[in-house]
């Protein structure tokens, strides 16, 4: 699911890479600010410049970007999902 950051309007994808655990990565490509692709194969792509970063971490696997992708924190309360702040 894509969504927002409430404190800055950046897109942030919500994703469930097991059942029962969710994830919130930032959308924006740190590399170039482009809004990476919705996930597939696991992976999460920019369409700018090919980076390419891993769906269930955010963690980077193909440059040219040199750092992962944001992650949020996440808080679950029965079947409601609540994003929380950027993480450093």
């Amino acid at each position: 699911m894509k969504t927002a950051d409430p404190a800055t309007g950046d897109a942030v994808y919500v994703l469930q890479p097991e059942q029962g655990r969710f994830t919130a990565l930032s959308a924006v490509c740190p590399h170039a600010q482009c809004v990476v692709n919705a996930p597939k194969d696991g992976k999460l792509v920019c369409p700018c410049h090919g980076s390419q970063f891993d769906a269930a971490t955010g963690a980077l696997l193909v440059g040219p970007a040199t750092q992962g992708l944001a992650r949020y924190g996440i808080t679950r309360s029965g079947d409601r999902i609540r994003l929380g702040k950027r993480q450093a």
